[in-house]
């Protein structure tokens, strides 16, 4: 069947973002991961502001239901100012309207002087609705000792979200 208007172009909505500032994290606190550096946001659907409470946040548009594909990730530098030395165990989980929706995945860390570990994953949520959120949510658990580590921002600390 021919387009009735073959030059109309339609642009789904999609977030491209990455983590390009430092974060500290806490052993064992869920800290909301939030990616502050657009690459592409057609209709400016994450807010990548800091501290108010729609920080880190995708918001599904009016007119753009639908199934949205997440894929997130974070990286951590081991270094020898002051982050733990030992295990470190990161999981990633995705957050629907502040109710965990699913974990993305869990990676063993090295906790070695110069060491770069990581932690990713990719999902499918269906069924999202006009003002529903998205947010990603990290945890870093110390097997050796209680304290904090510092993630560093770098372009290995992406987030994409689109509509499938």
């Amino acid at each position: 069947m021919p387009l009735s208007n073959p030059g109309l172009i339609i642009v789904k909505p999609s977030a491209c973002y990455r983590r390009t500032s430092n974060l500290t994290l806490i052993s064992n606190q869920l800290t909301k991961f939030s990616y502050n550096t657009k690459d592409e946001d057609i209709y400016n659907n994450y807010d990548n502001t800091t501290g108010n409470t729609t920080s880190g946040r995708f918001t599904v548009a009016s007119g753009y239901p639908g199934k949205r594909r997440v894929s997130a990730a974070a990286s951590v530098n081991f270094n020898s100012n002051g982050n733990p030395p030992g295990t470190t165990i990161l999981t990633l989980y995705v957050y629907k309207n502040n109710a965990i929706y699913a974990l993305l995945n869990r990676a063993v860390c090295t906790g070695i002087s110069g060491a770069s570990d990581g932690v990713s994953g990719e999902i499918d949520i269906p069924g999202l609705i006009a003002g529903d959120f998205l947010d990603i949510r990290i945890n870093a658990i110390f097997t050796t000792t209680n304290g904090i580590i510092t993630m560093n921002g770098s372009d290995n600390c992406g987030l994409s979200i689109s509509l499938v």
